[in-house]
């Protein structure tokens, strides 16, 4: 999905993109694997990518979301 991203838009001037998945995850605050949402993103201007990590986790049908940190 990123190369379909770069090879349509990369020649932007200005491209700030985000792409998002679900994953699991290990941390060591985290005992196991636990269930992530995952957001990389890049950001043209300064050439910044970086990932934003959001666990959570599903119990009786409700989505229980946990803090969330960047890396």
């Amino acid at each position: 999905m990123e190369n379909d991203v770069l090879r349509l838009f990369g020649q932007a001037e200005f491209l700030t993109y985000a792409i998002i998945y679900d994953t699991l995850i290990t941390r060591p605050s985290i005992e196991g694997k636990t269930d992530a949402i995952v957001a990389k993103f890049y950001n043209h201007v300064d050439k910044q990518t970086g990932y934003y990590f959001l666990p959570y986790e599903i119990e009786a049908d409700k989505v229980i979301l946990h803090e969330g940190w960047l890396e």
